[in-house]
């Protein structure tokens, strides 16, 4: 399905327990799409658009606002240039309150070449990273990861251990974007797992040790995502690719 004709379909209810992912691969986007997509936007995002001096930016920012107000239309019923957000007490983007829609919670996620968007009834985050970009996992690991997720990497096959770093790290930036916080939430003071997918806070946060599901999933052999959803399993993360 396209993006644009996500937002044309009839709105569809929201799963209750559980948060809906969609992606796009946006290494090539012909003219007469962003064009389609750049409609989607308010005034504001198209100013913001504008002001990215390479294309490149400027294309994945139209794409990922374009594909968050699609995904708020198909599910939540309004025209995509119709929603109005608001800036929450850390930066990170929410609906305006004159919506009245508190049911509704979404964020929003790109790297070159992908973008990515989670909406849910819960606090949810989203993250999408590309497994191959140049970093020295070795040593960010060493640095801003808990000691077990530092054996976790280093008992991978060498070729592997990368891949492993990014999945600890979209699980991550997924949890700390769930919970507003982003950064402001030191990477030390918790730890994810990949088998079974979970976090636990260190020392223990008996507000944030519970209540957590987690999706992940590769796409394609490029990017990895990962979504973080603020409810208690067994829940449901519906993760599919818009073209």
């Amino acid at each position: 399905m396209q993006l644009e004709d996500l937002a044309q379909l009839p709105a569809t209810p929201l799963p209750t327990k559980g948060a809906v992912a969609r992606w796009l691969d946006c290494a090539t986007i012909p003219p007469d799409r962003l064009a389609i997509w750049r409609e989607f936007l308010d005034a504001e995002e198209l100013a913001r658009a504008d002001r990215f001096y390479f294309a490149p930016d400027r294309e994945i920012f139209i794409a990922a606002h374009a594909l968050t107000r699609a995904l708020l239309s198909h599910y939540g019923g309004l025209e995509p240039r119709c929603w109005r957000f608001v800036a929450g007490p850390h930066g990170r983007p929410a609906l305006d309150p004159a919506h009245n829609r508190p049911d509704l919670h979404f964020n929003l996620s790109h790297t070159e070449g992908l973008v990515g968007c989670a909406l849910a009834h819960h606090e949810v985050g989203i993250d999408v990273e590309s497994v191959e970009r140049s970093a020295s996992t070795g040593r960010i690991a060493g640095r801003f990861f808990t000691p077990r997720e530092v054996a976790l990497i280093d008992a991978s096959p060498e070729q592997l251990r990368q891949r492993v770093f990014f999945q600890l790290w979209t699980m991550k930036e997924a949890v700390m974007k769930a919970m507003g916080l982003g950064f402001q939430l030191p990477l030390d003071e918790f730890s994810v797992t990949l088998d079974p997918l979970g976090v636990t806070f260190e020392p223990a946060r008996p507000d944030n040790n519970t209540g957590w599901s987690f999706g992940q999933t590769a796409v394609g052999t490029h990017y990895m995502l990962a979504v973080a959803l603020r409810a208690d399993p067994p829940a449901i993360f519906d993760i599919a690719a818009l073209t």
